[in-house]
């Protein structure tokens, strides 16, 4: 039986696909390095999550990045190399306007940074219009999921309980923190199955 009435989708590898590879090798571009010192100044030094969870700020990103490698580059540049590697998950486009069709308020509740939000922003995706403009997003909230304080700031941000919110994640542990915090959630694995999911919810357009 349906319960939920207010959905929300992850970002990155639901409704975006992403490479970090792709981030890594552009970045090394602008710095003259090779991919993997790069995947290790952005990634395995921890600075990125930093980013992500608000705890850093764009330019104290940068300058630690800088100061790993011992090159520097443009801001602009790098910020718009490290973000460039997300491409639209077409395949969901058909379940988000089902939703829209049936009058499902949506909003996207994803572990980011505000370089790559901007980014994201900035394609003007039809998909991300359909869902609207309701996001609550680690670096502005000050957390990750599964942090439960990112739920109840999304249940806020949302203007709905707990059980009347669904969370599409691809991350099982996120998944997990939804539901230990009262939310109903699905781990997204395709969107097929996804689909099957939400029939097997009661969502009436996917019977």
């Amino acid at each position: 039986m349906l319960t939920s009435t207010f959905v929300y989708f992850d970002l990155g590898k639901v409704l975006v696909t992403f490479d970090p590879e792709i981030a890594c090798r552009q970045v090394g571009q602008l710095l003259g390095c090779d991919s993997p010192t790069i995947r290790a100044a952005m990634y395995d030094s921890g600075i990125e999550e930093l980013l992500e969870s608000g705890k850093i700020h764009e330019a104290e990103f940068l300058d630690r990045l800088f100061t790993h490698v011992g090159r520097s580059a443009a801001a602009d540049d790098v910020l718009e190399a490290m973000s460039a590697m997300f491409r639209l998950n077409t395949s969901m486009l058909p379940v988000v306007s089902r939703l829209v069709n049936e009058g499902i308020p949506m909003g996207i509740l994803s572990n980011t940074c505000g370089p790559h939000w901007d980014w994201i922003q900035r394609q003007n995706y039809g998909l991300l219009r359909l869902i609207g403009p309701r996001a609550a997003l680690s670096y502005k909230i000050g957390c990750m999921k599964p942090d439960p304080q990112i739920y109840s700031a999304a249940a806020e941000i949302a203007g709905f309980a707990a059980d009347q919110i669904l969370f599409i994640d691809d991350r099982i542990e996120n998944v997990q923190g939804a539901t230990d915090c009262g939310w109903r959630a699905i781990h997204y694995v395709d969107t097929p199955t996804l689909v099957r999911d939400l029939r097997a919810m009661g969502y009436r357009c996917f019977v």
